[in-house]
This record gives C-alpha cells, structure tokens and sequence, in this order.
C-alpha cells in the first residue's frame, strides 16, 4: 500500500490520485446501523492521515478518539458542534461587514424576504429594515464584543412598544436618538426612523424577526 490510497478492505486498494486514474474518488458505503461501517472503512482510512478529511460524527466517537491524535500529527482539528455551541466552531457574521451595502445583504440573508413569510410583503421588508438598522448601529458602534447576533436580538427586545402608550419612545428608540446625535453621518439611524415611524406595529415586525 502506497501514500494517497484508499482502504476498500482486507487486500483492496482504490489510487486516489485521480489524475492518473482519470476516475473520481467517490465511494458509496451501504450498511445497516452497526454493521461496521465506521470500524471497518472510516477509521482504518482516517488513521492513515494522508489527506484532509470532513467527517460526519454525530455522535462525537471519532472526535474523542482520533481528535488529539490527529492533532499530534499535525492536523488542525475543528469540530462543529450544534449541540454544544460553547466548544465548537463558529464564525461572526459581522466579521464579514466592510461597508453598509454588507449590511443589506447580511439583513436580506437573516430575514430573507423572497420567501414571503407573511402575505403582506410590508411586513417582510419592515423586518428587514428593522434588522439592517440595528446591524448597523452595532458595526457604527465598533464594540466588538458587542457585535453578535445576541446583541441583536438584544436590541430587538428593546424596540417594544407599548400597547396603551404609542407616542412613549422604546428604549431602541431613545439609544438610536443618542446614537444620531452623537454621529451626524450615521446610516442606522435613517434607517431606523422608516421602521419607527410604524411604532405602533412593532410587535408584529417584531414577531417577523423573531420567526426567521
């Protein structure tokens, strides 16, 4: 057996170097739960530790085995975790912000509004706006720590209002007053004041974000 093979079974190997091949490298493995499918073909290829691999463990088995021996071997080992958030990996979606025309597409992603969650696309496109102002305000604001997605629901918890009292400001109506007369030039702000305006409906707009 040479570098760069992959183990089909006892006495059988697959060339993975598909340039000399000229075949792909997909391999379709059928089995029953407990069969040995893991045992039999993923680990004896994953300890060989010639290639990157992407490994499906839902379970967690091969990452206690294998993870710190993959990594004495060299390799960067990140795992995904969504049931266990705190140690796995993850990536800040504000990292990816450079200038405002980030921040339509990253509110269009969240809220998506071509799917049309509500009939009334007005509702959809004020969720929207709703959130492209508050990921604003928090890129404008440059906090760091401050700039995730718990602080904007954070903020979108703030913009109740209040049911028997429409003309009383929310408390994201007084931080984005602050925030305006602290930045002359803010693109939250203006932002804002189309969603604010409809103050009276924010627990519907509310209700849109929260849906997503």
């Amino acid at each position: 057996m040479t570098d760069n093979t992959l183990i089909l079974g006892e006495g059988k190997y697959f060339n993975m170097d598909c340039h000399k091949t000229k075949l792909n490298n997909n391999v379709l493995i059928v089995g029953a739960s407990g069969s040995g499918k893991t045992r039999s073909f993923v680990i004896p290829n994953l300890i060989q530790a010639t290639g990157s691999y992407v490994i499906s463990d839902p379970k967690g088995n091969l990452y206690r085995k294998y993870g710190a021996w993959l990594e004495k071997k060299g390799y960067l080992v990140k795992r995904l975790d969504f049931t266990k958030p705190l140690v796995s990996e993850r990536y800040n979606l504000f990292r990816y912000i450079h200038d405002e025309q980030d921040i339509v597409k990253l509110a269009h992603m969240l809220i998506g509004t071509e799917k049309n969650y509500s009939k009334d696309p007005f509702w959809d496109e004020s969720a929207q706006l709703l959130v492209q102002a508050i990921l604003a305000y928090l890129w404008e604001k440059n906090d760091t720590d401050k700039q995730n997605l718990h602080y904007v629901l954070e903020l979108l918890r703030k913009s109740k209002a209040l049911e028997d009292m429409i003309t009383d400001k929310s408390e994201l109506d007084s931080i984005m007053e602050t925030h305006r007369k602290l930045n002359n030039n803010s693109y939250a702000c203006p932002i804002a004041g189309k969603t604010f305006d409809i103050e009276k409906h924010m627990a519907r707009l509310k209700e849109n974000c929260y849906s997503r």
